[in-house]
């Protein structure tokens, strides 16, 4: 959570969309229109010139630092699933603890988020940063959910004992 109570994962979401758009400019031909996509972000949160510069490059270092972090993740995993005959639990009333491996990767997520939305902070004026962060709380906030495999198992339907 940031100091503004916006989840770190909103601000995640925004980062690969920003990287996507600067992805999807570079690919298309002069002529199709890449400057629309390059501008997006300036003409929906208002951005200057050099505050949209700043965001592409922050929004680039950002998506494939924590890809590489989320690699990591999927390798502990696999392994961890792999640990198990067919991939199944022993018994379905006891779940294991989760690899700590994990917990150590997500910190290492979150930590990196935070501090790009520091960097973000520090690089926008203060009204540009309110906007922008107004923006991702009304654009990315309702579409960032808890992954299932984080939902208590009474609202997981692959955790749920199954009915006998």
């Amino acid at each position: 959570m940031t100091a503004s109570g916006t989840p770190l994962v909103a601000y995640r979401a925004f980062f690969h969309h920003v990287q996507f758009l600067q992805a999807t400019a570079n690919a298309v031909s002069a002529t199709a229109g890449p400057a629309a996509l390059r501008s997006y972000w300036q003409m929906h949160i208002g951005l200057s010139d050099k505050e949209a510069a700043q965001l592409n490059d922050i929004a680039a270092a950002h998506v494939p630092a924590i890809d590489a972090i989320e690699q990591q993740a999927a390798t502990v995993i696999r392994n961890y699933r792999g640990s198990y005959t067919e991939g199944r639990l022993p018994t379905a009333s006891s779940l294991p603890a989760p690899p700590a491996e994990l917990g150590q990767l997500q910190k290492q997520r979150d930590d990196l988020t935070s501090i790009h939305i520091q960097n973000l902070r520090n690089a926008f004026s203060a009204d540009s940063f309110a906007r922008l962060d107004a923006y991702i709380k009304s654009n990315y906030l309702n579409h960032a959910t808890m992954p299932s495999g984080l939902r208590p198992i009474s609202q997981n339907p692959f955790l749920r004992k199954p009915k006998q």
